[in-house]
């Protein structure tokens, strides 16, 4: 069974006739960024964000990643250029919805959707090696070149496919990154149900019961508004949802794991992405991962990768308001380790100039209490805003610009021949790294040292 997701595309503003009024403010407000956007911005282009929901991008301008450069653009101007960029008016993104769709599954029981193989969340299981025994997948060598397409599925009004799908018990559970969630028949593509987040849906989502042994199962993500959700796995009910984190531009990339009745939410950010301009106030949000009781929704604990809040340090000669420190956003699913009851978690860069010494870094907490046991830093000091290169004049970057090295993978816990227990950690740097579980003590693996 091969498994496509194809977005469709969708046509230019000016061929649509949408949003003309947003002319205008984009090019006074927008277009120096996003018409041809400096080397290293990563600000996306316009014919990039062509397509994307308005609504995604008014969301953009008022409360999340643009909200600082949209300040002074009233209400009416904002929806304009949403309109404008997107080339879609509001409203269509509500196509989405599974009951406005042709290919509808007939009614069927869900069953036990853990029973028999299958890919559920973002790792395959909770030491996160993302690996397959060849039983459980069904394929081998000699049968890949003969996989052919069976179906494939369009986000209605999507732009681009966000987050992995998991695939369990001949389900297929998918976000988007218009915020439905779907619900589809892996052997069909049909349709069994659709439900709206408030944002995107960039994690892959975990299929787990309400609670140890209950017979009813819940999907589990989170979205680019920081909500955390839990959905009936049959009917697409809304079991619970909390806000882990109430900084504006918090949010969830990795998935949430599930254990012993207990959800496991790592949370990230966008701020890094702001932390450039200089209106903005950089830097204040810290990484974290928190313990959500998985059948209630209710908060056991948080633990911050940076154990201050950001308090403010100095203003800039315009009067900014400079915090830190921040940083140490956590990108990806938490591993568990069920033998220690530990959780093993990476985190990003720093945000703010010196880079504590919890930025990318992998920390060992306490599954029970979430106490920090311990902190191995792989690179020092990478105080890393995007827009602050080495040319950069505004007073809101760091005073120096680290490397950008993130721990963005989760780590892999393995066992080794004799006993030996290892994580196995990837670095934006390059490098790999193997780290003693028990202690953070670290072997580096260098590519430059192996052998042609």
């Amino acid at each position: 069974l091969l498994l496509a997701f194809i977005v469709a595309g969708t046509s230019t503003a000016a061929a649509q006739g949408f949003g003309v009024g947003g002319l205008l403010p984009f090019e006074q407000h927008c277009a120096s960024c996003h018409v041809k956007p400096a080397a290293g911005s990563r600000a996306p282009t316009r014919e990039q964000l062509q397509g994307r929901a308005p609504e995604a991008i008014l969301d953009a301008l008022t409360t999340g990643s643009m909200a600082p450069m949209a300040s002074s653009l009233t209400d009416a101007q904002k929806r304009a250029i949403a309109e404008y960029v997107s080339g879609r008016s509001f409203g269509m993104a509500t196509a989405g919805h599974a009951s406005t769709m042709e290919n509808q599954c007939a009614a069927k029981p869900l069953g036990n959707p853990l029973s028999g193989p299958g890919w559920n969340g973002w790792g395959v299981d909770k030491s996160n090696t993302r690996f397959q025994p060849a039983a459980a997948a069904g394929l081998t060598a000699a049968t890949v070149p003969n996989l052919t397409l069976k179906w494939a599925f369009g986000f209605p009004e999507g732009r681009q496919a966000f987050g992995q799908p998991t695939v369990v018990g001949g389900r297929v559970y998918v976000g988007s990154d218009n915020g439905f969630v779907y619900s589809l028949d892996a052997a069909t593509g049909c349709v069994y149900w659709s439900y709206q987040a408030k944002a995107g849906v960039r994690s892959a989502i975990t299929v787990a019961p309400i609670k140890a042994g209950a017979s009813r199962f819940a999907v589990f993500f989170g979205d680019l508004k920081a909500n955390v959700y839990a959905v009936d796995a049959e009917s697409a009910a809304l079991l619970w949802t909390r806000n882990a984190d109430a900084h504006p531009v918090a949010r969830i990339t990795g998935a949430p794991v599930f254990h012993d009745g207990r959800l496991f939410v790592p949370v990230s950010s966008i701020e890094e992405a702001l932390g450039g301009n200089p209106n903005y106030p950089c830097c204040s949000f810290r990484g974290s991962v928190i313990a959500y009781d998985a059948s209630t929704g209710d908060q056991r604990w948080q633990s911050f990768t940076i154990s201050e809040a950001a308090v403010p340090i100095r203003k800039t000669s315009t009067g900014t308001q400079l915090w830190g420190p921040a940083g140490a956003a956590v990108w990806s699913a938490p591993t568990i380790d069920p033998e220690r009851r530990r959780i093993y978690l990476s985190t990003s860069n720093g945000y703010t100039y010196p880079a504590i010494n919890s930025t990318d870094a992998v920390m060992a907490i306490d599954l029970d209490s979430g106490k920090r046991l311990w902190t191995r830093q792989l690179t020092p000091n990478d105080a890393y805003v995007i827009g602050c290169g080495p040319n950069a004049k505004s007073e809101t970057c760091p005073q120096e610009v680290g490397p950008d090295f993130a721990v963005g993978t989760s780590p892999i816990l393995r066992t080794l021949a004799g006993g030996r227990r290892i994580l196995a950690v990837g670095q934006k740097s390059g490098l790999a790294w193997g780290i003693n579980p028990d202690d953070g003590t670290a072997w580096l693996a260098d590519p430059a040292a192996l052998p042609a």
